[in-house]
């Protein structure tokens, strides 16, 4: 995935946490997960934005969970605490927790590893595929376009590929419309 992409990814990803955060203790919450993305993203101050949102994490907060797992999982040479395992394991226990955000960027990114051999490749587009649909089943609008894909894709069910499609337009906020899923998805429903 394109590194543009993948930050418009994680952005409105960050987006649908502050939308639904959940709290997992009295200072843990949207103005907290916000905070950590200011950290993060106006400063580049990982060390600083980790330590903002270790202690909500470590309660079990799983959109503080994906905060810290977005400040692990960030690549980038500026970097110093880039821990590609532990950013995958938050990511998992958010998920775990059944937080469709989670589970969708959990999906993305083990569809994103999936290796070259055709033998394990399938078995990771499946485990990706499985937390995709544990999403969309939640009406994660990313997730649901996921699965609308993969049926035009794969199995050419095209009735079942608009009914996916029709649900994530359904399921996208307003403000959203006019992101380059949403416009793929209507385009491909006309």
């Amino acid at each position: 995935m394109e590194q543009s992409t993948r930050l418009t990814c994680v952005f409105l990803i960050m987006l649908s946490v502050l939308c639904a955060c959940r709290t997992a203790g009295a200072t843990c919450g949207v103005k907290h997960v916000k905070k950590t993305m200011y950290f993060l993203y106006k400063e580049k101050n990982f060390v600083k934005a980790k330590a903002h949102i270790e202690a909500c994490a470590a309660q079990g907060d799983a959109a503080s969970q994906i905060a810290l797992a977005i400040v692990y999982l960030d690549d980038s040479a500026d970097n110093p605490i880039h821990d590609h395992q532990k950013g995958m394991a938050l990511l998992e226990a958010a998920a775990l927790q059944g937080y469709a955000p989670a589970q969708n960027e959990y999906a993305i990114i083990l569809y994103d590893l999936r290796p070259d051999d055709f033998r394990t490749r399938d078995l990771y587009e499946q485990h990706a595929l499985d937390w995709s649909y544990k999403a969309a089943l939640q009406g994660h609008p990313y997730a649901l376009f996921h699965i609308a894909n993969t049926f035009e894709d794969r199995s050419l069910d095209l009735v079942s590929a608009y009914m996916w499609y029709l649900l994530a337009f359904r399921r996208s906020k307003p403000e959203f419309r006019d992101h380059e899923f949403i416009v793929s998805a209507l385009e491909k429903v006309k």
